[in-house]
C-alpha cells in the first residue's frame, strides 16, 4: 500500500494539503516501511513554499484538484491534517481514502500507526474556507 502525505520538509505533516511543498509517499509491505518516495506539489502557491499554511492579504490560489490526483493515482490512502473539499473529492474520485488526522505526528509516525490500524483521524475536510 501507498500513503500520500503532504509535507514541507519530508519529515512533519503540513498543516494544508494543497498548501504543501511536495508529499512523501511512504511505500507499506506487510506492515513494514519498504520505500520513501518525494513528489512535488506542482500546486502549491510560492508563498507556501515560505509559510506553511499561511493566508497572505488578499492572495488567494486556487489549485486544479485533478492534478492532485494525477500525482497521487497510485496511492491508495491519503493523510492530512488539512484539506479543502475540491482536493478531498478529486482524491477520493481516483480511489484514495482519504484520512483526516486528529493529532499532530511525524509523517512516518502516522504511515506506521495507519499501517497498524491505529491510527485515530477522521474522514471528510476540515479546512473552513478552503473548496
Amino acid at each position: 500500500m501507498k500513503i500520500a502525505i503532504p509535507t514541507m520538509d519530508e519529515v512533519s505533516i503540513s498543516a494544508h494539503f494543497g498548501h504543501s511543498k511536495g508529499f512523501l509517499i511512504v511505500e507499506v509491505v506487510e506492515g513494514q516501511i519498504r520505500h520513501l518516495e518525494f513528489r512535488a506539489n506542482q500546486q502549491a502557491a510560492p508563498q507556501a513554499i515560505i509559510q506553511d499554511h499561511s493566508h497572505v492579504a488578499g492572495a488567494h490560489h486556487h489549485h486544479d484538484h485533478s492534478a492532485f490526483a494525477r500525482t497521487l493515482g497510485d496511492c491508495q490512502v491519503a493523510l492530512s491534517r488539512g484539506m479543502g473539499q475540491g482536493a478531498r473529492l478529486a482524491l477520493e474520485g481516483a480511489g484514495l481514502k482519504v484520512v483526516m488526522l486528529l493529532e499532530d505526528l511525524s509523517a512516518l509516525e502516522a504511515a506506521r500507526l495507519y499501517a497498524a490500524g491505529t491510527l485515530v483521524g477522521h474522514v471528510g475536510s476540515c479546512c473552513p474556507g478552503h473548496s
